[in-house]
């Protein structure tokens, strides 16, 4: 499998760019990093989306021309004979599948990936759509689900979050909230750092920080915050499953349609190096009552979003 996928990086590496004279081609290839549910909607919303869209340009996009191939699930010989066939676009859902393509030659546009520009590297055919919400909306949302929380810890790596965490801790200075940064460089580092945030936050800010989260920290993360009473925020809805209060996190579906109208500006003549990473369109909001409860804490009767689910029991 290794051995296959390292030829499959060969292959990728030396796509060239998209010529109007090449008949034989594959529009899009959706390059899927595993066969997750969220995956799996955000790839929905975008083959849906294109169906909808009117044909511009010289092409026009229609559902046969989308192929899908998720990695740890499909033959990695099927993903090669897809490659040879030069798609004129790859989209990379999660990390493992943009780290696979992303030496192409063609444009890319990634979803869900935590840390994107890590691995793009500058390239200028790679652009996306963050799975980030803005640190300011988070705050805010989380202030209006707790009125009470006033102090917010966060532990997280510079080298990985630190712009983000200063964005936070902007908006915490013009407000009320007080967000109390702690600063690690290995996940070891972790376990302390909790102790020292103990008695001292009303909730913890967990951000999409890779040398914090693993699945041994995860656990960790979440003890502490049952035993001590402490509310999680989350970027993303699979953490509530590990004790999380809520989630602010992409709208998957809409995450999808908003990468099917990249293409789409693509293909009407827009050059793809001037299409900038985007922000998220659209977001959702996951309250946890069942871990709120049982934390013997109550959330803001009046509290209302655009989107919100209720996860658990009220």
């Amino acid at each position: 499998m290794k051995r296959l996928l390292s030829h499959l990086i060969l292959i990728i590496a030396t796509l060239l760019p998209f010529s109007s004279a090449q008949a034989d081609h594959r529009d899009i290839l959706v390059v899927q990093s595993a066969p997750i549910k969220a995956y799996d909607e955000v790839f929905a919303g975008f083959s849906a989306e294109l169906q909808t869209l009117p044909p511009s340009g010289l092409k026009s996009i229609q559902p046969r021309t989308i192929d899908r191939v998720i990695l740890q699930k499909s033959d990695p010989k099927q993903l090669s004979s897809f490659v040879k066939h030069q798609p004129d676009f790859f989209i990379a859902i999660g990390g493992k599948a943009l780290s696979l393509v992303k030496n192409a030659k063609v444009p890319i546009i990634y979803l869900l990936v935590p840390d994107p520009e890590a691995i793009a590297e500058s390239r200028p055919n790679i652009s996306g759509i963050s799975m980030v919400i803005e640190p300011a909306r988070q705050l805010e949302i989380m202030a209006q689900i707790f009125p009470t929380v006033k102090k917010i810890g966060v532990i997280h790596d510079p080298a990985r979050t630190g712009p983000l965490v200063k964005k936070g801790a902007a908006f915490a200075a013009q407000t009320d909230l007080d967000l109390i940064v702690r600063e690690v460089s290995a996940p070891k580092e972790l376990y302390s750092n909790l102790d020292i945030l103990r008695g001292k936050i009303d909730a913890y800010w967990m951000v999409p920080d890779l040398t914090v989260i693993t699945p041994q920290t995860i656990e960790s993360i979440g003890l502490f915050s049952i035993n001590n009473r402490v509310p999680i925020l989350t970027f993303a809805e699979k953490y509530l499953e590990n004790g999380a209060a809520v989630a602010i996190s992409p709208d998957l579906r809409e995450l999808g349609v908003q990468a099917a109208k990249i293409v789409h500006r693509i293909i009407a003549g827009n050059p793809f190096e001037q299409i900038a990473p985007q922000p998220v369109n659209q977001i959702k909001v996951v309250v946890n009552h069942k871990i709120i409860k049982k934390m013997g804490l109550a959330i803001n009767p009046d509290f209302t979003a655009d989107i919100t689910l209720i996860s658990g029991e009220k």
